[in-house]
């Protein structure tokens, strides 16, 4: 038979007040406390918590909560005082729709309801007299709540809260406190909370993050226990989570509660889609990429962030871009996120995806870069086939060379070996025919050449509609002596460029402009300065709906100043308006 007294407050205020209790079992110290309960009834019971809670009808959808996910069971069997936030049914309804039980559809404990049941619970006795502004409570899941005592409204009375939940009751049983909230607590996860506990709608992501963390031991945290018949320590081992490769590659700390992060959440679905989008681009422009760069893309480096986005920031946004911590674009306007519902996190925010596409820019393509020594390698029908030569002649006799340097470099693909090779610019030399002439050009058609002993193949880039830039290389001091000549570029026989004698000269091997290979990543300070796009000569706008080979043509115009012409190399890169 429960036996309690109740005591009502009409007020208790800070001013010296003092709460007189029937019960003899009262914290002793609770009337010297400044305390903070307004209009806040107070229960004494001899009961448990669990029986208290199991005798209120007006609890039994949090009574059932704590029940179906363990939580009762590992009261009862505990000699240790507890703390319980709970809410009445009707409070507990709203939220949660009438769903009192934490098991889901195959009877089993659902994740989400027990760190919800462990948001409630605390492995200690807090009563309102020991409750200080600014404590914080470690809850069953690990996760703390804050205790706040502060007026509500400027001027009024201290109250007290936790988490931002106003107390309306305080029931003081035989093994700790119960505290009736307005509403339950709600505790943010950390960000590997919530990937731990996504469904199967969105393992290929969940799988993807957890198989990059690691659980480490942690000797600081691990209480010592003993020694084993070697003479060891054994420690009741407490690992912690560490994810070294997105501190290595995004210098981002995804197990750090203390982070500022914000993260995308994608679902199988849409991964799948966006894949299948983005192989059938592939296939239409005769292009291959190696599936772990999209499937990469798709399924993390886009989806994490170095700092926090709220959904008012989305459409503040003045530019379409974000950058993720791996440095690659997202768009807003064509990737988007539940700003409905974001998930806040301990470290941050997350979104659920609606729309997902993979850009061209850095992941489908990474650059056109092909070099014009490979016309020695081609018979004379493909030389005719791919190369227009206008009062310009092959000189076959000096027909390429080392022009400057050869080079021992590294690449390597994140987190792989390193591959080491031997790297030239060589440069074609073709002379002007006729000097009197008012042009002399080159035009080619992009195209890639595999060579395989004494055999070769070629495979015309089929280069889809977007904006570029348009970079090129001729040899190194060549154009000393160059006079009065104006340089155009032509794409698809529309010029996109003309350029003056100066400019023209300037445009010298590859040491210099746009960005380097794909992969690279630099072992010393000479190795930023090779293989890279070469200067710029304009940015184009390609139109290419009709996904036909392009021709790309180089001139020089000035009758009585055209000079011998050593092309070393031509250079496609998309930009960030190429999605």
């Amino acid at each position: 038979m429960k036996t309690y007294k109740y005591i009502v407050l009409s007020a208790l205020l800070l001013s010296g007040g003092t709460l007189m209790s029937c019960s003899d079992d009262w914290d002793d110290h609770y009337s010297q406390r400044e305390a903070v309960i307004n209009n806040t009834e107070i229960v004494v019971t001899n009961e448990s918590v669990t029986d208290f809670l199991g005798n209120e009808a007006t609890y039994s959808s949090m009574y059932d909560l704590l029940q179906s996910t363990g939580i009762l069971e590992q009261i009862t069997a505990s000699d240790k005082q507890f703390t319980i936030f709970v809410a009445d049914n009707t409070a507990y309804q709203a939220t949660y729709g009438g769903r009192a039980d934490g098991s889901n559809e195959d009877g089993e404990v659902d994740a989400n309801a027990l760190f919800q049941a462990q948001s409630q619970v605390t492995e200690a006795a807090v009563s309102p007299a020991s409750a200080t502004d600014g404590m914080r409570l470690l809850m069953l899941n690990g996760k703390y709540v804050n205790v706040s005592v502060a007026p509500l409204v400027e001027g009024g009375a201290n109250v007290l809260t936790f988490s931002g939940q106003t107390v309306k009751k305080v029931i003081k049983t035989s093994n700790g406190y119960i505290y009736e909230l307005n509403d339950l607590i709600e505790i943010p996860r950390s960000l590997l909370d919530i990937v731990e506990t996504l469904g199967d709608d969105y393992s290929r992501f969940r799988d993807t993050i957890l198989a990059k963390t690691t659980y480490v031991f942690d000797k600081t945290a691990s209480t010592p226990i003993g020694v084993d018949n070697s003479g060891n320590t054994i420690y009741d081992s407490v690992f912690t989570r560490k994810n070294s490769y997105f501190e290595r590659f995004a210098k981002i700390k995804i197990t750090d509660d203390n982070a500022k992060i914000t993260m995308f959440i994608p679902s199988n679905t849409l991964i799948e889609e966006a894949l299948e989008d983005a192989h059938a681009r592939l296939a239409s422009w005769n292009y291959e990429r190696p599936d772990s760069t999209l499937v990469n893309w798709v399924t993390f480096q886009s989806m994490f962030f170095n700092k926090v986005y709220q959904p008012e920031d989305f459409a503040a946004l003045t530019d379409e871009d974000i950058t993720s911590a791996f440095g690659k674009q997202w768009r807003t306007t064509i990737n988007k996120v539940d700003l409905a519902n974001p998930a806040a996190m301990t470290n941050g925010v997350a979104y659920y995806v609606t729309d997902l596409k993979i850009p061209n820019k850095d992941v489908l393509i990474w650059r056109y870069k092909e070099f014009f020594a490979d016309y020695v390698t081609l018979n004379e029908i493909d030389r005719e086939k791919y190369y227009t030569l206008e009062n310009i002649t092959w000189d076959a006799k000096n027909k390429y060379k080392n022009d400057g340097y050869s080079w021992i470099g590294n690449s390597k693909l994140a987190g792989g070996p390193i591959d080491w090779y031997e790297y030239e610019y060589l440069v074609m030399r073709f002379n002007v025919t006729d000097n009197k002439q008012e042009t002399a050009s080159v035009s080619w058609v992009p195209s890639h050449v595999t060579k395989s002993g004494e055999t070769y193949s070629v495979k015309e880039y089929i280069i889809p509609s977007g904006e570029y830039t348009l970079h090129f290389g001729f040899g190194n001091n060549w154009w000393k002596n160059l006079k009065n000549v104006i340089g155009k570029f032509y794409i698809n026989g529309k010029e996109v460029a003309e350029l003056t004698t100066s400019q023209f000269k300037g445009l010298q091997r590859d040491r210099s402009g746009g960005g380097y290979e794909e992969y690279w990543e630099t072992f010393g300070a000479n190795d930023q300065t090779y293989h890279r796009d070469g200067p710029q000569v304009t940015t184009v706008k390609i139109e290419n709906d009709e996904l036909k080979p392009i021709t790309i043509k180089v001139e020089q115009v000035g009758a009585g100043s055209l000079n011998t012409m050593p092309v070393g190399h031509w250079c496609l890169r998309p930009t960030k308006n190429n999605y």
